[in-house]
């Protein structure tokens, strides 16, 4: 396509962003307000939902069986390609919106509305679509639809993530968390203490042998747990104890490596105290996001136009889990941190929380929207993948 044409299709999608921009940030301001935890995110479905209903978006919802998860698209002549802007609107607990997701929310909205009435205005073929994603903060709600095959057909997938600076490919960790219970047999802790096999024990046992392995690993792994269950009475052995452990690395296939090192410091406890063990995950696994290198440069030139600074993840701390990790094992991604609130702030703290309803929150909304919108262009018009 004639670079003359594509600068005027990209810049009619920024512009109907810009257009677009009062409504987005009402969104963003109404779901900062009315706060919803992890898939009981029920109003902000809502709302959105309505929102891209009003656009002529096709809609789908409890998509994966996900009761909070949706799909709207638009298409014109074709399916091909596809470009998909995640949507994500989980609070935290007490927090609120404490690492704003109502702004991410609110650009891919606007992202895709625009380049929806771009391509109907100038006649571009394809597909565009907000995939709604619930349960990222407690949950990992991208990892079950990304299992579901939800973005099998979608040709690169966007979302921006607000911050205290602008990242174009942030690192995050892989995660893996599982719960250890631990079976004895009670007795009276003064009468009969030999009859009893302690669970509790094997708990700490448990906790020190980690203590011990965290000297034998990695730099960029981490590992902590909490006690769930210990016991309900000092004067009896406990026969359950229960600890649930998060384990964390840069590299999926070392988080595999230091996940079963710490799952045989449990079986090592359970032989110790002749406790029976079972061991099960309570969350979704979640993978280190690869970003998309020729879709993070296509970002990067359109981000050029509206910022001075963007560092490298490489550059910087890496993040927690990003279940956007998952969505980068099957479709080109990318998930760049737009700066929204003042350096040094973050993520889960209430400052975060009050900072997504100022002005640089606000700017970056601004920011966010057109960069996306501008390279959702790109993607339909082939310069990501040209055959389609």
């Amino acid at each position: 396509m004639q670079a003359n044409r594509m600068l005027n299709l990209k810049s009619h999608a920024a512009e109907q962003a810009s257009d677009l921009l009062v409504d987005a940030a009402e969104l963003s301001a109404w779901l900062h307000s009315n706060p919803e935890i992890s898939f009981e995110e029920h109003g902000a479905v809502g709302r959105l939902v309505e929102l891209l209903a009003d656009e002529t978006f096709e809609i789908k919802r409890e998509v994966a069986g996900l009761k909070t998860a949706f799909r709207a698209s638009f298409s014109i002549d074709d399916q091909r390609p596809h470009v998909a802007y995640l949507a994500e609107y989980d609070a935290l607990p007490e927090l609120g919106h404490a690492c704003g997701h109502n702004l991410i929310a609110a650009a891919s909205w606007c992202a895709a509305v625009a380049v929806r009435r771009t391509m109907e205005a100038q006649g571009i073929t394809g597909m565009v679509s907000v995939f709604g994603t619930p349960g990222q903060e407690l949950y990992s709600g991208k990892a079950t639809m990304t299992d579901a095959g939800c973005f099998d057909q979608v040709d690169a997938a966007m979302l921006v993530h607000p911050n205290d600076r602008n990242i174009l490919d942030p690192v995050s960790m892989a995660l893996s968390e599982f719960e250890a219970s631990f079976r004895g047999v009670t007795a009276h802790a003064a009468e009969a203490p030999y009859d009893a096999r302690n669970a509790l024990n094997a708990v700490l046992i448990m906790f020190r042998a980690v203590d011990a392995l965290r000297q034998h690993v990695p730099d960029d792994v981490r590992i902590h747990g909490i006690i769930t269950e210990g016991g309900k009475a000092a004067g009896l052995v406990p026969d359950i104890a229960q600890a649930r452990f998060a384990c964390r690395a840069s590299r999926r296939d070392t988080l595999d490596q230091i996940t079963e090192r710490v799952r045989r410091c449990a079986e090592g406890a359970a032989l110790a105290t002749d406790t029976t063990l079972e061991i099960r995950p309570f969350e979704p696994q979640v993978d280190n996001i690869t970003h998309d290198p020729d879709l993070a440069a296509l970002f990067r030139a359109n981000w050029e136009l509206h910022v001075e600074t963007i560092a490298r993840g490489r550059d910087c701390e890496a993040f927690g889990a990003l279940d956007t990790g998952n969505v980068s094992r099957v479709v080109p991604t990318i998930q760049p941190m737009v700066a929204a609130v003042p350096e040094g702030v973050k993520h889960h703290t209430r400052a975060f929380a009050e900072a997504m309803t100022g002005e640089l929150a606000r700017e970056a909304l601004v920011v966010a929207a057109r960069t996306l919108a501008m390279t959702g262009i790109d993607v339909l018009c082939g310069a990501l993948n040209p055959r389609l």
